[in-house]
């Protein structure tokens, strides 16, 4: 039996029982997307039961959650994300059309907005179904689903004042992406759910798509991927009937390389894991009035 060697991959999920929340948020009305400000840690979550947009200090109590714009023009909001600095970009649908919004937003001091930037992509794709999205300070990356049940990702340059014309970087992906994000080396991370025992993550060129890396995983169902400031990639998964935040170890033996999830939280109807520059781990859990955000202890 050829013996395993182990290297951490700068990619992690987390789960495990040794998880406590740190500050915690209650009654969330169908919370369904979260992002967090990388210097100052505060959470901006999407509630979908009210349309409201909001903004959680975590470091004070829940009363200071502040509304900060509403979803008017979104039929529904997929993704949320900051681009240099305070520019808080949404990522969602409007009717039939993919929406992006960005708005300058005064991140320590009252809880306002001003809209900088809204505008519709016209994407060369028959249905506008968001599988997953991502952006950095430079590009917005959009999986959209197309009527073949194949997923085509394109790259849509962006600055502070303008969008650019949409590039399709990755075409027809016939299995699910669940998930993506951007890596500190500066690839595009899927991942995708197949017919096997568990998920799969790839990792594309992001100019120009590239398929660089595949790695099977024994973590299914995963909705959430994002690295920690130390470069480790967390996800939410299920395994072994578990469900919560799990790490990916890479394993290597003499015919591939595989990812093994090690369990850091167990939590069910997680909806949301993002961290911020600190290293702290904020994760959101959907629920109808009793969706919740939290801190936990992701190491």
């Amino acid at each position: 039996m050829t013996s395993l060697s182990y290297r951490p991959l700068a990619v992690a999920l987390l789960v495990s029982t040794n998880m406590f929340a740190q500050t915690q948020l209650t009654g969330l009305n169908e919370p369904a997307a979260l992002t967090v400000h990388g210097d100052s840690g505060h959470a901006f979550i999407f509630e979908a039961g009210t349309g409201r947009l909001l903004r959680w200090n975590r470091k004070e109590t829940s009363t200071l959650l502040n509304e900060i714009i509403s979803k008017s023009s979104f039929t529904s909001i997929r993704t949320l994300c900051f681009r240099e600095g305070n520019l808080l970009t949404v990522i969602g649908t409007s009717g039939y059309q993919v929406r992006v919004g960005t708005y300058s937003v005064d991140v320590l001091g009252p809880a306002t907005a001003e809209k900088g930037l809204t505008g519709e992509l016209e994407l060369d794709s028959p249905t506008k179904t968001i599988a997953a999205a991502c952006a950095t300070d430079f590009a917005i990356y959009l999986a959209v689903g197309d009527v073949g049940g194949n997923q085509n990702v394109w790259r849509v340059p962006a600055g502070r004042t303008s969008l650019g014309k949409p590039v399709l970087l990755i075409e027809e992906v016939s299995d699910a992406i669940s998930s993506m994000t951007f890596s500190p080396g500066g690839h595009v991370v899927l991942n995708l759910a197949t017919e096997n025992d568990g998920d799969q993550l790839q990792f594309h060129h992001a100019e120009t798509g590239r398929l660089l890396l595949k790695l099977d995983s024994d973590l299914r169902e995963v909705t959430s991927i994002a690295y920690s400031p130390s470069g480790l990639l967390y996800a939410v998964g299920s395994k072994l009937k578990r469900n919560g935040v799990f790490r990916l170890d890479v394993f290597l033996d003499a015919a591939r390389q595989t990812v093994h999830a090690t369990e850091i939280a167990k939590l069910d109807k997680i909806v949301g894991l993002e961290f911020s520059d600190k290293g702290d781990c904020v994760v959101l859990v959907g629920g109808r009035q009793d969706g919740r955000a939290l801190t936990i202890n992701a190491h």
